[in-house]
Formats: C-alpha cells, sequence, structure tokens
C-alpha cells in the first residue's frame, strides 16, 4: 500500500480511537486501543520499534523508540502518542525520530487528552482538530 492511500486509514483509526475512549485512560490505553484499529485495517506496524543512535556515523550511542512505525511500501509514517498538556518538546521529540529514522516528512503526534494531532508535512508540523474543536479530522479523510 502507498502512503498516501495508508496516512488516510490511519487518520480514521485516530479518529475512532478519539470517538471511543474514555479521556481519563492513560496513554498505554490509547496505544493499545489505535494497535488495534490499526491490525483491523490490516497495516504492517511495529510498536515501540528500536531506531538506532549513532554520534559522527560511527558510535552507536543509544536507541529511539517511536510509539508507532507504519510500514508502507514506499515509507514509513512515525506516529507518536501523548495524552496531556500540549508541551514544544513533544514536537521536538517526533522531528527527532523522524530525523534519525530518514523519514523526515513522514509523521503525526497525537494526543488523545485535547483530542488534535499534529501532521508532519515536510518538516512543518499542521494542527488539526477532532470534530469538537474548530477543524476536524473527518475533513482530511
Amino acid at each position: 500500500m502507498e502512503i498516501e492511500k495508508g496516512k488516510k486509514i490511519v487518520y480514521k483509526c485516530i479518529y475512532e480511537v478519539m470517538q471511543n475512549m474514555p479521556k481519563f485512560a492513560q496513554e498505554h490505553c490509547f496505544q493499545s486501543a489505535l494497535d488495534w484499529e490499526l491490525k483491523q485495517h490490516n497495516l504492517n506496524f511495529t510498536i515501540e520499534k528500536k531506531i538506532k543512535i549513532e554520534y559522527k556515523g560511527e558510535v552507536f550511542v543509544g536507541f529511539f523508540r517511536p510509539d508507532i512505525v507504519v510500514e508502507f511500501k514506499d515509507s514509513n509514517l512515525v506516529l507518536e502518542l501523548k495524552r496531556g498538556k500540549e508541551k514544544a518538546d513533544d514536537e521536538c521529540q517526533l522531528e527527532s525520530y523522524m530525523t534519525v529514522s530518514g523519514h523526515k516528512d513522514k509523521g503525526i503526534l497525537v494526543n488523545f487528552k485535547v483530542k488534535l494531532f499534529y501532521l508532519n508535512v515536510g518538516m512543518t508540523l499542521k494542527k488539526h482538530f477532532h470534530k469538537e474543536k474548530q477543524k476536524g479530522i473527518q475533513q482530511i479523510v
């Protein structure tokens, strides 16, 4: 499956979780629900995929572990999940994962508590709100 078609399915999965999960649930519960939704659409994904970090391209110094990496034929989509107040560090975290993984233009930061997500397009994060806010995910899918 091509990433452009796959992104629409991922948006629908995010929307379903936002619609059906209680707001008080913890982040791992939202992740489990999203995992279930992605499986229902037969998407190929990895939870907390280890992405190597090297210093100067020579010395291994550790790993990044994005919450979910959805794998498509032509590229990957990095998903970082949050449940809390919006923080600028969240955006930096997603951009770091994408930079290290080599997928600089494909990532989604989802915040289930405030029901919004950021879609990364060419290293510019664009905010989209759930239908209860001013813009809905359903306008994108």
